[in-house]
């Protein structure tokens, strides 16, 4: 009896000291949110070029290291992110999308593939085409509004953030446009405020301004870059994943 006492305690300690380093590892990880969801069901991660991820240029700089090794190693951030979970990842980023190009192609983009749950980045193409953030704010709202009828969870994704724009130089493009990357963000904080949604702010951390993660258009991460927003992404939502079970082992 007193060993099966000394076991309980043994095994209690482990569990302790395993979520302690997970708490330590993921410390800025989301209050999980509730899924429902089974063998049948997939995340969907519905974006723009920043989520399809793959190579939209031709200057040889920008051309992936796959590519050039002939591997077929899956380097965007969905694939990545796939990788360590547990029901499929989809890509469905579409380079030049918009919101309402997204409620257009919905069906073969989301819907029909049965997600749980949606990892939405929007807003990055209205942005560069001087959108008013009224305009972008009336679409992604649509957007939303179609996607949580559909009883699917969202989670937010952020194209911009006040460090990226701190930290961007005079001869970079986004300089001139400070203010209104600025109004996006904050326009995107209260379009995750007004539906409830958790909001991933800076999906960029580590990556933007580093000439090693980034490509040469200043805009697109590389393969480096992928991986850094995959691990700013998992990492922001570890709560979730390890508390609806979504985790490979």
């Amino acid at each position: 009896m007193q060993s099966l006492k000394w076991l309980v305690v043994i095994v209690v300690m482990f569990v302790l000291v395993t979520c302690e380093k997970d708490e330590d590892e993921y410390p800025n990880s989301l209050p999980a949110i509730s899924i429902d969801w089974n063998s049948e069901n997939s995340i969907v991660c519905l974006g723009t070029s920043i989520t399809y991820g793959k190579r939209i240029s031709f200057f040889e700089d920008d051309i992936d290291e796959g590519s050039r090794s002939g591997s077929d190693i899956d380097s965007t951030y969905p694939g990545l992110l796939g990788r360590e979970l547990d029901l499929p990842v989809h890509n469905s980023g579409i380079p030049g999308a918009r919101a309402d190009h997204m409620i257009t192609g919905l069906d073969t983009l989301l819907l029909n593939k049965n997600p749980a749950l949606v990892l939405l980045e929007t807003g990055a193409n209205e942005f560069l085409r001087r959108d008013s953030v009224d305009v972008a704010r009336t679409s992604i709202d649509s957007l939303i509004n179609i996607i949580m009828a559909n009883n699917i969870k969202i989670v937010l994704l952020s194209f911009t953030h006040p460090d990226m724009v701190n930290n961007t130089p005079e001869d970079h493009w986004l300089y001139s446009r400070s203010d209104l990357a600025l109004e996006y963000f904050e326009m995107l904080q209260g379009v995750a405020e007004r539906f409830e949604l958790p909001i991933i702010d800076y999906i960029y951390e580590g990556v933007w301004g580093d000439d090693k993660k980034m490509r040469s258009d200043g805009i697109h991460p590389n393969n480096k870059g992928n991986a850094g927003v995959k691990e700013n992404i998992f990492e922001a939502m570890y709560n979730t994943f390890d508390f609806n079970g979504m985790l490979k082992d």
